[in-house]
């Protein structure tokens, strides 16, 4: 089911910063995609950095699983919308 995307393919690497509030993803070329400033305790920047890099394959799955869902003729069911609204707003 992969397809071409607008974003920057995954998947993408957690690299904590030497800097205070600071954390950023990168792609396996070492290029950056994300970097997170937040004024939040360090588990919780690290948190919400660890979830951005897991978005390739968080949107991936979804779209896997939504895709098995609808070919066992499931398509109709409320949460089969709500997969379509964020994968809608994942890919812009």
């Amino acid at each position: 089911m992969t397809q071409h995307t607008k974003h920057t393919p995954g998947p993408w690497m957690f690299r904590p910063s030497r800097q205070p509030q600071i954390t950023s993803e990168s792609d396996p070329a070492g290029r950056t995609i994300a970097i997170v400033y937040d004024q939040v305790p360090d588990a919780e920047r690290k948190a919400n950095a660890s979830l951005i890099a897991a978005a390739p394959e968080l949107l991936e799955a979804l779209k896997e699983c939504l895709g098995e869902l609808e070919r066992l003729g499931w398509g109709g069911a409320g949460y089969t919308d709500l997969a379509h609204a964020a994968i809608a707003k994942a890919e812009g």
